[in-house]
C-alpha cells in the first residue's frame, strides 16, 4: 500500500510539473521565439541516412484508389487529403504526422509516387498551424524528421525551388521545437528526438553547431537507458529494436562526414546487438514481455546484419534487464526473472515475473500473448 501511494505521488508530482511548463513551452516554439533565437534554416542538404525499415510499395496503390492504410487501419479519402479528415485510430494519425507514408511511396519507385509524397508534404505544410497537438508531439516531431531527412532524396530531387524552400523551413521548425520539448519526454522518445537533432547537425550543412551542443546530452541518455547487459531500461525487446533501427544510420552518417562517433554509441551498439540475439526463441521471433508485440522479422534480420562484431552473450542470465535464456540441442527457454523498470518508463510494462516461452526446433511451442500495439 506505501509504495502505491508513493507512486501516485510521484505521478501526480509530474504531473503538476509538466502543466507548470506548458506555458513556457508553447512560447519557446512559437515564430517569433524562432525570430528571436536566430533560428537557423536548414538549407543545403550533405548526406542522407539510410531508412533501415523496409516499405510496403503497396501502399501506393491503395493510394491511387482512393485508400490511405497506415498501422493496420486503411481510410478511404478519395481525392481529399488525409491531414482533413476524421482518423480512424490514434495509431495512423500517429503514422501520418509521423510521415512513415514517406518510405512506403519512396519504395514504389515511380514519378507518380513522388507526386504523391509532393503533394502530401505540401498539405501538411500548409495545414500544420491548425494540425492537433499531437503532430507536434516530441516522437512524432522526431520521427518525421527523421523520415523527410532520409527521403530527402525522393522528396526533392527535381521539385521546383519553392517546394524546395517550404520543405527546408518546415524541417527548421521541426528541428527547433525539438530543441525545446525533448527535455520533457523520457525513455524511447527522448533518444529519439536526440537522434533526430544529431542526424540533423551531420545532414544539413552548417548545422554543425547541433552536434556540439546535443552530443553530450545523447550520450548522457545512452548510458541512463542501454543497461550494461544490453537491455533497454523498460525492459521492452521492441525498444531495444527500434532504437537500433535509429542507431545504426546515425552511426553511418558520422562515418560519412569522416567524424568519430561517439565512444557511448559504440558501447551502447556492442550490447544491444547480442542481447537482442539472447531474447530470440526458435523461429527468430523475439521473446514476448514487457509491451513486445509480434516480431517483425525482416526488421531484426537487418539491424542484426550491421553487426560488425558478431559479440555472443555470454551466460545465462541478464541481469539488469532481468530475463533468464536456457538453451539445450533444439530446445529455448526465455524467461522473465526481473523486477518492475523505473517509473518513467513503465508504460508499456507487465506483471510477469517469472512467465516463460518455449520453442523446440523452429516451432514456438509456450508463448506468451505479447502486446501488440495495433
Amino acid at each position: 500500500m506505501q509504495t502505491s501511494i508513493s507512486d501516485q505521488a510521484r505521478l501526480a508530482a509530474l504531473a503538476v510539473n509538466k502543466a507548470g511548463r506548458t506555458a513556457l513551452k508553447l512560447a519557446l516554439r512559437s515564430p517569433f521565439s524562432r525570430w528571436m533565437a536566430g533560428v537557423p534554416t536548414a538549407y543545403h542538404l550533405l548526406i542522407l541516412p539510410q531508412d533501415l525499415r523496409t516499405g510496403d510499395p503497396s501502399f501506393a496503390v491503395e493510394l491511387y484508389d482512393g485508400y490511405f492504410g497506415l498501422a493496420g487501419a486503411a481510410a478511404p479519402i478519395g481525392s481529399e487529403s488525409p491531414f482533413k479528415i476524421m482518423p480512424p485510430t490514434i495509431a495512423w494519425q500517429k503514422d501520418l504526422y509521423a510521415f512513415t507514408w514517406l518510405r512506403h511511396l519512396h519504395a514504389a519507385e515511380d514519378q507518380i509516387a513522388r507526386e504523391k509524397a509532393r503533394r502530401l508534404t505540401s498539405d501538411w505544410i500548409g495545414l500544420n498551424r491548425s494540425a492537433p497537438a499531437l503532430a507536434r508531439d516530441p516522437d512524432i516531431t522526431a520521427r518525421r524528421v527523421i523520415a523527410i531527412l532520409s527521403h530527402a532524396a525522393f522528396l526533392l530531387d527535381g521539385a521546383d525551388p519553392d517546394f524546395y524552400d517550404s520543405i527546408m523551413r518546415a524541417l527548421s521548425r521541426d528541428l527547433h521545437d525539438l530543441t525545446v520539448i525533448y527535455a520533457d519526454v523520457s525513455g524511447v522518445s527522448k533518444l529519439r528526438a536526440l537522434t533526430a537533432i544529431l542526424l540533423a547537425g551531420l545532414c544539413v550543412a552548417e548545422q554543425e553547431a547541433y552536434l556540439s551542443s546535443y552530443l553530450p546530452s545523447f550520450c548522457s541518455e545512452l548510458d541512463k537507458q542501454i543497461l550494461e547487459d544490453g537491455g533497454h531500461a523498460s525492459r521492452d525487446p521492441s525498444d531495444v529494436i527500434e532504437l537500433l533501427l535509429e542507431f545504426l544510420p546515425l552511426k553511418q552518417c558520422f562515418v560519412a562526414r569522416q567524424l568519430e562517433p561517439p565512444e557511448a554509441l559504440y558501447t551502447a551498439l556492442s550490447r544491444m546487438h547480442p542481447w537482442l540475439r539472447f531474447l530470440r526463441l526458435g523461429d527468430g521471433s523475439v521473446a514476448h514481455f514487457n509491451g513486445m508485440g509480434a516480431t517483425l522479422l525482416d526488421q531484426v534480420a537487418t539491424v542484426l546484419a550491421y553487426d560488425d562484431a558478431g559479440g555472443i552473450f555470454s551466460g545465462v542470465i541478464a541481469p539488469q534487464s532481468g530475463y533468464a535464456r536456457l538453451a539445450a540441442p533444439g530446445i529455448v527457454v526465455i524467461a522473465d526473472a526481473g523486477g518492475p523498470p523505473p517509473l518513467g518508463v513503465s508504460s508499456r510494462a507487465h506483471a510477469g515475473c517469472a512467465a516463460f516461452e518455449l520453442s523446440v526446433g523452429h516451432e514456438p511451442l509456450i508463448t506468451n500473448c505479447g502486446a501488440p500495439p495495433r
